[in-house]
């Protein structure tokens, strides 16, 4: 502990760590940066459950990511806020809070929430890329609900270890890690990290870069064999190009926001390296208000990456906030599985505005777009 921490028992650990500025400005940073993460996130599902054309798979899969990164947000204010000396709780109580403030509990499932989704989506795009006749393989509307129950309690149980793992030392005003008997914490961080990222990692890499390979480098596309002498197959790669790029942006961006706040779980719960001193105990909590932070950075930056790359949420998003009612004049489905979205002014007009979202064909007619 610091020289200059007081002996009254009710004073917070918290100067111990930081200075006053320090927390204020903490405090700031981590209000304004859940603010825009849950109201961008919100308005991300709220277009995506007011337009049922919107309802495809890639967008619902979008929707799952939304809404774990509005859990994220939410999760981290019990962290950033309450102090558990000036609850008065002790004992098991004290222990449970633990869990869920100094263990962050909630954020590390919504984590692994979203590196599974992208998976998912990954992987469903991979199908859809490489195995275009395969039809019985797509993900369909119908399953994804199953899925997305699977994701979020398997996400949930990989976390229930860690998350009992804290027990609140009276004496020290902090939150320390004690295993259990029997669990030994290099064996459980191995093997939740093998679950719940490198295989998800593996899988997410081989299956976007064979899709890639496919779209961008393979001489023949396995997709035109298909629709081979149709007017339809350009559109839909650019659409499937165009995914790929939404999805190629949402796995760098996860990737940098959350790889500090990865090494940070390695050294607490892999070897325990903030468990030797008090020392090494401040400097894992200071670390881990950083790494978090960044990692919060996530929930801010998926939905600017959806409003650059997925012309048909921004469109919606764009027409909600004027307050019209959004007309589609061709809402039909394409054989990757995705609607058309043409607006009805536009059609009528046959015309193509610079900047526009929508695109119409040579003769007036609408070109239909794919997710």
């Amino acid at each position: 502990m610091s020289n200059n921490s007081t002996a009254t028992t009710t004073q917070s650990p918290f100067l111990d760590v930081f200075t006053q500025r320090e927390i204020y400005l903490m405090y700031i940073g981590y209000v304004i940066i859940t603010i825009f993460g849950i109201s961008s996130n919100l308005a991300v599902c709220f277009v995506i459950l007011k337009y049922r054309h919107l309802r495809v798979i890639v967008n619902i899969l979008i929707l799952n990511l939304a809404i774990s990164d509005i859990v994220a947000c939410l999760s981290v204010y019990p962290f950033i806020f309450v102090d558990i000396p000036a609850t008065g709780l002790r004992g098991r109580s004290a222990n449970v809070l633990c869990g869920i403030t100094e263990g962050l509990s909630v954020f590390f499932v919504v984590a692994t929430v979203s590196l599974l989704t992208l998976s998912v989506l990954s992987i469903s795009r991979y199908i859809v890329i490489n195995h275009p006749l395969r039809l019985n393989w797509r993900l369909k509307k119908g399953s994804i609900k199953y899925i997305f129950t699977i994701i979020w309690i398997t996400s949930a149980a990989l976390l229930i270890p860690s998350s009992v793992s804290f027990s609140y030392n009276e004496e020290k005003q902090f939150c320390f890690r004690e295993w259990a008997p029997g669990i030994h914490s290099f064996t459980y961080f191995m093997f939740t990290g093998l679950l719940g990222f490198f295989i998800p990692i593996f899988s997410l890499t081989f299956t976007y870069c064979t899709s890639v390979y496919t779209l961008w480098f393979k001489r023949s596309n396995v997709s035109n064999t298909r629709f081979s002498g149709s007017s339809q197959p350009p559109g839909n790669m650019r659409v499937k190009k165009r995914v790929s790029i939404l999805l190629g942006l949402l796995i760098v961006v996860y990737l940098l926001c959350w790889m500090p706040f990865a090494i940070y779980w390695l050294l607490s719960a892999g070897i325990g390296y903030y468990d030797q001193s008090d020392e090494k105990l401040i400097e894992g909590i200071r670390f881990n208000r950083i790494t978090v932070f960044i990692a919060l950075c996530n929930t801010v930056l998926n939905p600017i990456v959806y409003a650059f790359t997925n012309a048909h949420l921004r469109t919606a998003f764009w027409y909600c906030l004027q307050c019209k009612k959004l007309n589609a004049v061709a809402q039909r489905t394409s054989m990757t599985g995705g609607p058309t979205l043409v607006s009805y002014t536009a059609a009528r007009r046959h015309t193509i505005h610079p900047g526009s979202d929508i695109e119409l064909r040579t003769m007036g007619r609408p070109r239909e777009m794919t997710l």
